[in-house]
């Protein structure tokens, strides 16, 4: 029986525990809600690695957190439901739940990030599964394709739609050329890898 959850056949990657994408997991009103409440947050500019710093060669973004209240359970609880149906069907990592999560905005000209992992040393090292939610729709900018370095190709980029990678996966934000990329990230936490 399919879930209703992911109403289309999950895309999944031909090598196991790659990726999963699914177009659609959020609807076009869910997208906008998302972003007014992301808006409601202060920003703050994008930093690299443990130490917080900020290095516009690795990256060039502007953040808001989300941080799980009244006003966005709903979408944490969302996003577990998604975690739990990848992690059931492919991933099979030992997850503990949702801790952080990052609204972001890469704007032209030149918005981006650099091969990176999410995982690393620190706060980071529990991170194990991360989640990108697309929240434009794809004519609102150019370039920004979201990318995974094993697959050397550019991933969805309609509105609404969910990929799941695992944490350590190098991946990247191509530059921004006009117009403005905004996503949702989310990472999964878990004991660390052995």
């Amino acid at each position: 029986m399919r879930s209703s959850l992911f109403p289309l056949p999950l895309k999944l990657s031909s090598v196991p525990r790659r990726y999963a994408a699914q177009e659609g997991f959020f609807s076009a009103f869910e997208c906008e809600n998302i972003i007014a409440a992301a808006m409601r947050v202060p920003e703050v500019q994008a930093t690299v690695s443990t130490e917080r710093l900020t290095d516009e060669r690795a990256r060039i973004s502007h953040l808001r957190w989300l941080q799980w209240t009244t006003d966005t359970d709903w979408i944490f609880q969302k996003l577990g439901q998604a975690v739990t149906l990848v992690n059931e069907r492919i991933f099979q990592f030992d997850l503990t739940g949702i801790r952080e999560c990052q609204f972001t905005e890469y704007r032209a000209p030149g918005g981006f990030y650099g091969y990176h992992q999410d995982c690393g040393e620190g706060e980071m090292s529990t991170r194990k599964l991360s989640l990108t939610i697309q929240l434009s729709e794809p004519t609102d900018y150019e370039g920004g394709e979201f990318e995974l370095f094993q697959l050397g190709q550019s991933l969805p980029r309609s509105r609404g739609t969910v990929i799941a990678f695992p944490a350590y996966a190098h991946h990247s934000v191509h530059p921004v050329t006009a117009g403005i990329r905004r996503s949702l990230v989310a990472w999964v936490q878990g004991p660390m890898f052995r």
